[in-house]
Order: structure tokens, then sequence, then C-alpha cells
């Protein structure tokens, strides 16, 4: 079968084709490691247990933050493999939760995103995530490099964007119930770093020009030495929302 091509044949396919594939693999590899995730959360733990009973997680165990069946998803955007579940927090006191991504970032900018989608909006502000310095588990509004809230409006919730005891900012559209929407946290690294969130950016493409809510700098001068660790908490007593497809990395 080779004797016209003058060469033999690996796998199938005559060796005048091996460094063509040989480049695609390279790029295949080159790709996937620019873009690995420096965590990835699909929730695939058995529902109704809560996340701090399935390590890598931690916090306090109780039904205000608790998986759930079904799944969030979004067209373009990859889901994790396997798929697993979704998470629910709200309908009760302020539980918290917070699990490590593999390696601390300490430079340049950090990015996590998520599925989210309200299924009972709250009545007020409310503080539901962040984004931690290595070895932190709980939310001090004052010194919390990027900490995410939920707060009321006409028809649906807004969310609204802290940094390090600088003023929360909201912006934004409303967003509805019982729509889901793709948001994405970030934090760049320096003097007194500066948190920004993007409301449904398109998946797999470009970083936008312009963050939804604008930066928010810290007023105590003082940046995130790293950022390790993702914690979420169940808004208090009202409001109710899915997250699902958590991924962090540096781009």
């Amino acid at each position: 079968p080779d004797a016209s091509v003058g060469g033999t044949f690996i796998d199938g396919k005559p060796n005048a084709f091996r460094p063509v594939a040989a480049a695609c693999l390279l790029l295949v590899v080159i790709q996937h490691a620019q873009a690995a995730p420096l965590m990835e959360e699909g929730f695939n733990y058995p529902v109704g247990t809560s996340p701090a009973a399935n390590p890598p997680w931690s916090g306090s165990a109780g039904s205000s933050v608790a998986v759930v069946s079904g799944n969030l998803t979004l067209t373009n955007l990859a889901a994790t493999v396997p798929a697993g579940n979704m998470l629910q927090i709200g309908g009760g006191t302020g539980q918290p939760v917070h699990r490590d991504f593999t390696n601390a970032i300490t430079g340049g900018a950090a990015y996590c995103a998520t599925l989210i989608r309200c299924t009972q909006p709250p009545t007020n502000s409310q503080f539901i995530a962040a984004l931690l310095p290595a070895g932190s588990t709980s939310h001090n509004r004052d010194t919390d490099p990027v900490a995410l809230s939920v707060t009321s409006a006409t028809n649906g919730y807004r969310l609204s964007l802290s940094s390090a005891g600088g003023d929360s900012r909201s912006g934004g559209p409303v967003l509805t119930t019982n729509s889901t929407h793709i948001i994405v946290l970030k934090y760049v690294f320096g003097f007194t770093g500066r948190a920004s969130l993007y409301v449904d950016p398109i998946p797999g493409g470009v970083e936008p020009s312009s963050a939804t809510i604008a930066p928010e700098q810290g007023d105590d001068g003082t940046g995130a030495a790293n950022l390790q660790v993702l914690l979420l908490q169940a808004p208090v007593g009202q409001g109710i929302f899915n997250l699902d497809t958590i991924r962090v990395g540096t781009n």
C-alpha cells in the first residue's frame, strides 16, 4: 500500500505525514497547557450533601449550601467532565464553604467564572462569594480582595462588587429569575489591587474591553499577596441561587 508513497506507514499513515502530525500534537498540548484552569468544579457529589462533606471542600455543613440535581448550561461553554450536579445556596443561614485552587496566584490577573441562576431574588444586599488569600476561610469585607454580593432590583436582582474595604459597586443589567448567566470575576495584582466583574461575556471570545462593573480599588492601600481560596456563602434567610461550572485561572 505504501509503494506509491515511497515510505512506511505509521498507524495507517505514511511517515511523510509524521512531521505534520507531530506539529499538530504539539499545538494541541500547548493550547491545553495555556487553557488548563487552576480549579474546575462541576459538583460531582451526592445530591443533598454539603460541599463541606466532599473534599477538597471544607466549611460549615448544613442545608443552606447543598448539592442539588440538574445542571446549568450555556451555549458554547464547555461543561466539566464529569458534569456532576449543581450547587444551591440560600434558604437559611449564611453558611460558608471554601476550597483551594491548585496553586496560589501571585501576580498578573486572576479570573473566576461561574454559571449562576436565581430562583428566588433577594430582598436586600447579600454577600455570596469571595476570592481570598491562601489560608483564609471566612468573609471579611474590609480585607477580601474580591467580594461578590447580590442585591434586590425591580423584577430581578443585580450583582455588586467590593474589594478590600472599597465601596461596593452595583451595575450592569437587571438579571431575571430562572435565567442562566455566566459571570467572571477578575482581580489584577498591584499596590492596591483592582477587582472587576463581567456579566455574560461570550464563552470562547476575547476579554471585553470594559467590565460590566468598573474596577473597584481598595481603600487600605494594600493589594493581595496571593489568591488561592474560593469562598461561597448562602445569603441569609432570603434569596436562592444555583451555581455550576466554576473555573479559576489566569486567563
